[in-house]
């Protein structure tokens, strides 16, 4: 957390040591300068971060990771295109043999060539009416954009981990325990017209926010479902000693 605090001052705060000799009788200026030094000696007590310390629970089962960029209802639509094209092409195919003649027909074999071209290893084929060749090119290109968008949905996952993002309304939403350390100070304004309905109840657990000391509330989210409110040094500093 960054916080900006602004003095009313004509000149820079880093410079009014410099300055003092020659302007300590001048009126304004010592209100300017008890103002600088203020900020000069406040501004290092707000170089400090903190937030909620959890534990996840961990999925020690494997996760079907190639799955994740089509939900289910897309993976059923696309085997279901492969299964509607393999019976166009082996119908379109019955329909030379019946034409051209002395012509090799196999209802496997058209499966294997839809399996190839969803998979961009498409098989060698041949074909003589237009009805097929346009079999072929529309389905190609239906493969073509499904693989495409397949490949950028998963090089996102493999990029961001979504699973690993917990923000405070989740938080809030969770069934974790929220505590904070003693020597943190919550100060909660009440507003009577709110943007959002559920800003009530966030706000009401959160004024619900057990204070304990560091000790405890470490040893409550190494053994209980809690996540406790400190600061990340004097956090870090008690678990490295222990």
């Amino acid at each position: 957390m960054n916080e900006t605090l602004k003095a009313r001052s004509l000149f820079n705060c880093y410079l009014v040591d410099e300055m003092e000799l020659s302007h300590q009788y001048d009126p304004m200026w010592r209100n300017n300068a008890m103002s600088c030094k203020v900020i000069l000696i406040l501004q290092q007590m707000f170089h400090f971060k903190f937030g909620y310390i959890l534990r996840r629970k961990y999925n020690a089962v494997m996760r079907p990771y190639y799955s994740l960029p089509f939900s289910k209802t897309v993976w059923c639509c696309v085997c279901s295109m492969v299964i509607l094209a393999t019976l166009i092409f082996y119908v379109t195919r019955r329909w030379e043999r019946s034409i051209v003649g002395h012509l090799k027909c196999s209802f496997i074999y058209e499966f294997y060539a839809a399996i190839g071209i969803i998979c961009q290893h498409s098989l060698p084929t041949s074909s003589i009416l237009w009805s097929r060749r346009m079999a072929y090119f529309f389905f190609v290109g239906f493969a073509y954009v499904t693989h495409s968008f397949y490949t950028s949905n998963l090089l996102s996952h493999i990029v961001t981990d979504k699973n690993g993002q917990m923000d405070l309304k989740s938080l809030i939403e969770s069934d974790y325990e929220l505590n904070i350390v003693e020597n943190m100070k919550i100060f909660a304004e009440k507003r009577a017209n709110t943007f959002e309905k559920k800003m009530n109840s966030i706000e009401e657990k959160l004024s619900r926010t057990k204070v304990i000391n560091i000790f405890d509330g470490l040893e409550a989210v190494r053994t209980t479902k809690t996540a406790l409110l400190c600061d990340y040094p004097g956090a870090y500093s008690i678990i490295a000693r222990n």
